[in-house]
């Protein structure tokens, strides 16, 4: 179900790709079950619905607003079940690399200047050279 802070009851009870709901800061969904409980309804769906595959990763390539100089590779994960520290419902975590370029492919020539990490509450940016940022290679190991 989608909800709103503040309100009692949920905004929708089943928001549907192609039926936008139109909600403002602090929606959130909230999913039958309780996540800390083990073999909750979130462990064996998020099992039934992966079903041995490779999670879905999404990608976006921007510019930064007012600097053509700069393009961004953006990496989204959606997570239906959080085995993290604290077992919860529903996350979006998120890898940026930063590349002082124009366009894709003078990107591609030079590389990336910098990379960011969007996980839980937290984010943490890295220069790609720093010794902090471990790498297989070119790409960043999260």
């Amino acid at each position: 179900m989608l909800h709103q802070l503040g309100e009692a009851n949920p905004v929708h009870a089943s928001p549907r790709v192609g039926r936008p709901v139109s909600v403002g800061k602090g929606a959130f969904l909230d999913f039958p079950g309780s996540a800390l409980q083990p073999g909750c309804i979130y462990e064996t769906d998020f099992k039934r619905y992966a079903n041995g595959r490779p999670a879905t990763v999404y990608a976006h390539i921007v510019q930064q607003e007012g600097r053509p100089d700069r393009l961004a590779l953006q990496y989204w994960f959606y997570w239906y079940s959080n085995d993290w520290n604290n077992k919860y419902e529903s996350d979006w975590e998120g890898i940026q690399l930063l590349f002082e370029a124009s366009s894709i492919d003078e990107a591609l020539a030079t590389g990336p200047v910098s990379v960011g990490y969007a996980q839980h509450e937290l984010g943490e940016k890295a220069d790609w050279n720093a010794s902090k940022l471990e790498r297989d290679r070119s790409h960043p190991i999260g």
